[in-house]
């Protein structure tokens, strides 16, 4: 299952807008308090990087793909380091509504990077060392959504989800994982700081805003929807249907 946003609380242009790659990738092992909850697991190749480098770029000339495979700081992380950054947290039946998805006639190529002419992606971020990639996962969605719909770039605060107490999320989760539907949820509920308000700074600190927080408020989303089936024929067919 895969989730989608849909904006603007003036007009909402389509019923959902916008994928984000990382929400199909996250997850982590469930621990602690969410014992209970049916959390499902992901295992971090132990493969060597430059190794599992070779594998992939073999792949990619075996099949014709167009792209280049290359080595980042985080794939050259030792498995337990990479581990703590995987913290979306996917919890079966919550979230927002289905919506079913009919495989139909797919185009040669999408890229939101010329998308009508437009560039509707924004920039890449670094979750440093904290395990909070379920905030960076719902804002990198709702950012993107947003500029796919009004063509305007915002930089939203993490901070403002991974953080605890007075004006952040409580139910959004920490530097030890999160839920992106809870963001998703509480975004739409109360809103979100942009950056400078509140910067990541990469700890789960008290929650501490600008003292004039209250001006930087942001409602970029009004609802979102989950997509069935799970699986990539479906991914595809909700970027086609609904950008």
């Amino acid at each position: 299952m895969q989730t989608f946003c849909a904006l603007s609380r003036k007009k909402l242009i389509r019923a959902a807008v916008l994928i984000s790659i990382i929400l199909s990738l996250p997850v982590l092992i469930g621990a602690g308090e969410n014992d209970h909850l049916p959390i499902v697991e992901l295992r971090v190749p132990d493969t060597a990087p430059v190794v599992r480098l070779e594998e992939i770029r073999q792949y990619i000339a075996e099949n014709g793909l167009e792209w280049e495979a290359g080595l980042t700081p985080k794939a050259l992380l030792p498995v337990e380091d990479k581990m703590r950054l995987l913290g979306n947290l996917i919890v079966p039946g919550l979230g927002g509504p289905v919506i079913n998805m009919v495989p139909g006639a797919l185009p040669d190529q999408l890229d939101w990077r010329n998308f009508g002419g437009r560039d509707v992606m924004t920039p890449v971020k670094d979750q440093g060392t904290c395990g909070g990639c379920s905030a960076f996962a719902a804002l990198g969605t709702v950012e993107a959504a947003f500029k796919f719909t009004h063509g305007e770039e915002l930089d939203l605060s993490e901070q403002h989800l991974i953080a605890n107490g007075r004006i952040c999320c409580d139910q959004c989760g920490d530097c030890d994982g999160g839920w992106s539907d809870s963001s998703f949820t509480f975004i739409i509920l109360n809103g979100i700081l942009d950056e400078a308000s509140m910067p990541f700074d990469d700890t789960n600190v008290t929650c501490r805003a600008a003292s004039d927080w209250q001006d930087h408020v942001q409602y970029p989303l009004d609802h979102y929807f989950k997509i069935e089936p799970d699986g990539r024929e479906a991914y595809m067919q909700a970027l086609v249907d609904y950008g």
